[in-house]
């Protein structure tokens, strides 16, 4: 008896891998020009600046989803992880939107800012 045929993967799976994986770095790529301009234009970074501070950046990101990755497989199962570092992000953000907002508005000359009047109907 003849083993039956699969009619699984082959060419369109390995084109569509071969696909995505062209499509995905081609966003990677407009992410780091686009942060490379923001550094330089925006931040008024040098070049060499910019481009080192987008390298540690991407570096803190690759290893930090590499932890989370051995935290996820180790300890935790995939519902709580997601709960978990869902939560942590939500904190993050918002404890660096309040920090913001402090140090860039209680540090202003209070005379002259009427930043308030933005929000009046």
């Amino acid at each position: 008896m003849a083993p039956k045929e699969h009619n699984n993967g082959g060419q369109k799976a390995a084109l569509f891998v071969y696909a995505m994986t062209l499509v995905e770095n081609m966003a990677y790529l407009s992410n780091i020009f686009s942060l490379i301009t923001y550094f330089n234009g925006y931040m008024n970074f040098g070049l060499v600046k910019s481009a080192t501070t987008l390298t540690n950046f991407v570096g803190a990101v690759n290893l930090f989803s590499l932890f989370g990755g051995f935290v996820c497989d180790t300890y935790l199962s995939r519902y709580k992880a997601t709960f978990l570092f869902g939560v942590i992000e939500i904190l993050v953000r918002l404890s660096c939107l309040h920090f913001h907002f402090i140090l860039h508005f209680c540090n202003s000359a209070p005379t002259t800012s009427t930043w308030y009047l933005q929000f009046s109907v």
